[in-house]
């Protein structure tokens, strides 16, 4: 019989992920500054929120493993481009940045509550399962990123 190993057993497989998860996270950095330098926001956006799409498609027909497993890739991927919108947010109104990240906390927070609540009636009426899918397709909204205004086209507005 093995005798049982704490390392080998815990913290070996956790800082074998911590290592995926940190090339990761130099891999999108290094895509957000590239995206950041060269103004391509809504590229990096409609990239990053797009990127979950497939992940989130997924998720209803997986087990509890892979359902958690998929709901970390998902918020890792939604929450790389969170920087990059409030940077977006703030080139629209350049002289009030306060004013635009407290919209930006309070809607995003507001609309959260209010939706779990407007989803959580849907899920008593149909069922969760109805939900579940029904969110999955959620995501695919990333695609009105693209049609964002240009930084460069908002910077010659302003000029005028």
């Amino acid at each position: 019989m093995k005798k049982f190993n704490p390392f080998e057993t815990f913290i070996k497989p956790f800082l074998k992920a911590i290592s995926i998860i940190g090339d990761d996270l130099a891999v999108i950095w290094l895509f957000q500054g590239i995206c950041e330098y060269f103004r391509l926001f809504q590229t990096f956006l409609s990239v990053n929120i797009l990127g979950a799409a497939p992940f989130a498609l997924i998720m209803p027909y997986a087990n509890l493993t892979w359902t958690i497993i998929l709901s970390m890739v998902i918020a890792f991927v939604m929450s790389s481009a969170f920087s990059a919108i409030l940077v977006y947010a703030q080139e629209l109104f350049p002289k009030k940045v306060g004013m635009v990240s407290g919209l930006f906390f309070g809607l995003a927070f507001g609309f959260g509550g209010i939706m779990s609540a407007v989803l959580g009636n849907f899920a008593d009426s149909y069922g969760i399962d109805v939900v579940y899918k029904m969110m999955a397709f959620v995501p695919l909204l990333g695609i009105v990123a693209y049609y964002l205004p240009r930084v460069r086209t908002l910077q010659a507005m302003k000029r005028d």
